[in-house]
């Protein structure tokens, strides 16, 4: 089952949820929705020592 990157973000963004990890497989899937998420600038990413990333709202 596909993840839906999509909501993931909206939720992050309403705070429904604290954070949003995303591992090294998944990101290219999940970067086709970040680049159009619209509030994609209030997002910052940090990179993970064993790859992947997390994702927190940021103002």
């Amino acid at each position: 089952m596909e993840k839906d990157y999509r909501k993931l973000l909206e939720d992050l963004y309403h705070k429904k949820i604290e954070y949003l990890d995303i591992s090294a497989e998944e990101y290219m899937q999940f970067q086709k929705e970040y680049v159009n998420f619209e509030y994609r600038k209030n997002i910052l990413g940090k990179a993970q020592k064993r790859g992947g990333a997390r994702f927190y709202l940021v103002h």
